[in-house]
Parts: C-alpha cells; structure tokens; sequence
C-alpha cells in the first residue's frame, strides 16, 4: 500500500533529487503518507534505502515529518543510518542528525551515553566530530573532556563548534557544572587551547569565553 501511495508521488520525489525546491516539492506530498515512509523505512529499507530517504526527507520543514524522522534517527539500536548521515555536509540533514544525536544521548542510560559520544569523538572523519560537538548540552558525563578534545580538532568547523558548546556550558543557570571549582577550571581550559587558534572567530570566541570564566574564578 505504501508503495503505492509512493508511486503516485514518484514525479514529485523525481523532481526533488533533480535540484528543485525540496521542501516546496516535498509539501506536495500528503503529510501521511511521508510519516508512513518513514515508519516502514525503518522497518524494512535496507541502508542505503533508508538513509537516502532521510536526506531527501531532512529538507521537508512539516513539524511532524520532522519529529517522527528525528524519532526514528534516534531510536536506531545500530546507529547505522545516524552515523552515515554525519557524514553529510548538507546543512538540513546536519541539523536533523544534530537533533537526533542529542535525544539519543539524553535518553540513554550512562555507559551508552559514554560508548555513543566516545565512538562520535574518536570518528575518522570530521562529520560525526562535528555533530558530536553541536549535540553536547550538558547530557554526556565528563563533557568538558569532550569537548577538549574536540576543541583541539585539525577541522576549525569541529573546533568553532566545540568552543560554542562550551560557551553553552557557560550560559545555563548556575548548577554543578558551572559552580563547581574544578570543573568551572576545566571549562577555562577549553578555551585557552583555543586563545591562538588560526581562525579569527574561534580566537575571539575563546578570548571572550576564557574572560568570562577567569571573572567567575575571581
């Protein structure tokens, strides 16, 4: 029955992967039967099914196409598809693994949440670094050391990213994180890797940042 429903659509999809609008193309689609798409994908596409209907389906801007491919990126025991969507530099399927990532690692209980950020962490390519670094919120123990290493990353697209989450760190209401003496040191650390860096941007973010937890030191 999906299938069929796909078909009718066929022209619509066609026209998408051609170069057109995406999310006007894909509004043309009937929300059901995108939401469907996305459920029996998950069920029964094999990798590489899946995961190109994922980026095709990143670009559609409808709230609820977005949270059930948000749902089902992160409930994927494998990680297959979330890893292999990381690797993508499109901007709307960044944003949807960044999402994912970060539901993933606030749901998960500690061992998995240290296993899933260690493996985004040690990644060979810079893509799942870069997620990694846009999905820390506070969720992953031992974030700060994270995000260090991150921070020190050969890609400045992973370390600009590092120094904002850290930054992030900062702008939360006063917890453990930022009270905490130790760890409020170890934050500062982050950005004092970065107080020279060879981007202008990163450099001043650091700059700005480092000031900031020197002043909350005393």
């Amino acid at each position: 029955m999906l299938a069929q429903e796909l078909l009718k659509y066929f022209g619509v999809l066609a026209t998408a992967w051609a170069g057109g609008d995406l999310g006007t193309e894909l509004e043309r689609v009937p929300t059901a039967v995108v939401v469907g798409a996305v459920d029996e994908a998950q069920r029964t596409f094999d990798e590489t099914d899946r995961v190109n209907l994922y980026r095709l389906l990143a670009h559609d801007a409808r709230p609820e196409v977005y949270s059930r491919l948000r749902k089902s990126l992160a409930s994927d025991q494998r990680l297959s598809s979330l890893r292999l969507l990381a690797q993508d530099d499109d901007p709307e399927v960044q944003g949807i693994v960044v999402d994912a990532l970060r539901m993933r690692l606030s749901r998960a209980n500690l061992e998995e949440r240290t296993r899933l950020a260690t493996s985004f962490a040690l990644a060979t390519g810079s893509g799942p670094r870069l997620i990694l670094a846009r999905s820390l919120s506070g969720s992953v123990p031992g974030e700060v050391d994270y995000l260090y290493v991150l921070a020190n990353d050969a890609d400045p697209r992973v370390r600009r990213a590092a120094v904002e989450a850290t930054r992030r760190l900062l702008s939360v209401p006063v917890n453990e994180t930022t009270s905490d003496p130790q760890t409020l040191a170890a934050i500062g650390e982050v950005f004092e890797t970065r107080l020279h860096d060879s981007e202008d941007g990163i450099r001043k973010q650091a700059r700005r940042a480092y000031a900031d937890v020197r002043a909350r030191m005393g």
